[in-house]
């Protein structure tokens, strides 16, 4: 298979819409690729990636000592208007602490601490920068 993307990207607007949107997923799913394995060599244990409820999404879900941590992660290309932890809405955080609380109800998970973390990653020529927010909010 030939892949044209850039040939339909130019061919018309819807499609160049979606091929925007398909750049996007990608560099989403690699920066969480890229936040697990941070969390994982920092001892972390990923209990779930992309915990999915119809009011929106948890990136990831893990597990530090005695911590549930839930992860926003945050994936740009090169160095843009803002940093990516400036994206995050107050309507973001309401909603992450919604999807955590069902979280818990629908695993019946007993642990009481819970901690909100962001990791940003900047992907500036070609190469990735993490950046690990603890508690942020």
């Amino acid at each position: 298979m030939i892949n044209l993307g850039w040939l339909l990207c130019v061919a018309s607007p819807p499609l160049k819409e979606r091929c925007y949107a398909m750049k996007r997923i990608m560099l989403g799913k690699r920066g969480e690729k890229l936040a697990c394995q941070l969390l994982k060599r920092a001892g972390y244990v990923i209990l779930k990636r992309n915990f999915r409820h119809r009011i929106g999404e948890i990136d990831i879900i893990a597990k530090d000592a005695a911590e549930i941590v839930i992860v926003e992660v945050r994936s740009t290309r090169g160095l843009g208007f803002c940093d990516p932890l400036e994206s995050i809405t107050f309507f973001k955080i309401r909603r992450l602490q919604k999807l955590a609380s069902i979280w818990f109800l629908t695993t019946g998970n007993k642990l009481n601490k819970v901690r909100f973390d962001v990791i940003t990653v900047v992907f500036y020529e070609g190469r990735p920068k993490i950046t690990h927010i603890k508690n942020a909010f």
